[in-house]
């Protein structure tokens, strides 16, 4: 198990554009080759290039594990077919107007997702991904998977999370969760980082007490 930190082609928050499960990692097509063999190396997973609704914000418009993958209620049908024959797991556009990866939080134990949903939107999150479904917010936000990212190990959390929610989001999620911060004090965690239980890449501008945190968190 290992931690990197990289940036793609000049971004650090990489988490925005990329999407990592256990499975399977989404990454934008343009990606040097290079980047994408350590990658590969990384999270022990298959690589899939593609674009959701057109665009290469991956992390804002998709959520996934290992069961399925949820997108942006606009993405194309050549795309969600691509993705369907590339994962080899169900795939299907959410049938909301919420920002899908910023208000849904999961790993494949379970899920946390925005209060906003409606039953519809809910009953389809717990089919494709197949597993428990938990409306609620944290540190008094609906942006449950911008503010949180979760694997089968661990689950990190803004850094205002009080004990009471950790404890809930532990329950829920079925791991260990604690508070941290991405590239220098970054809250929304999600932003900055891509990780399973395999390994974890970070933004570059994420700091030594940031990657230790990290590490303890999602046991790496």
């Amino acid at each position: 198990m290992v931690i990197i930190q990289a940036n793609f082609n000049g971004i650090t928050s990489i988490g925005i554009i990329s999407l990592a499960t256990e499975n399977y990692v989404l990454i934008p097509r343009n990606l040097p080759k290079r980047l994408v063999h350590q990658l590969r190396e990384v999270f022990k997973a298959p690589i899939v290039k593609t674009t959701i609704y057109q665009s290469y914000l991956i992390g804002i418009l998709a959520v996934g594990n290992s069961n399925g993958l949820l997108t942006h209620f606009l993405t194309s049908d050549d795309e969600i077919e691509y993705l369907k024959q590339e994962l080899g797991i169900p795939v299907d556009r959410l049938k909301s107007k919420l920002t899908v990866g910023n208000c849904i939080l999961a790993n494949d134990k379970g899920a946390i997702v925005a209060d906003d949903f409606g039953q519809e939107a809910i009953n389809q999150i717990i089919d494709i991904l197949n597993v428990e479904v938990i409306q609620g917010k944290i540190v008094n936000s609906s942006l449950v998977g911008a503010i949180g990212v979760a694997t089968n190990e661990g689950a990190m959390i803004h850094p205002m999370a009080i004990e009471k929610e950790l404890d809930w989001i532990s329950e829920v999620l079925g791991c260990v969760a604690d508070i941290g911060t991405v590239n220098r004090g970054i809250p929304y965690v999600s932003s900055g980082i891509l990780v399973n239980s395999q390994g974890c890449v970070t933004g570059e501008e994420t700091t030594g007490p940031e990657l230790v945190r990290i590490s303890q968190t999602f046991a790496l």
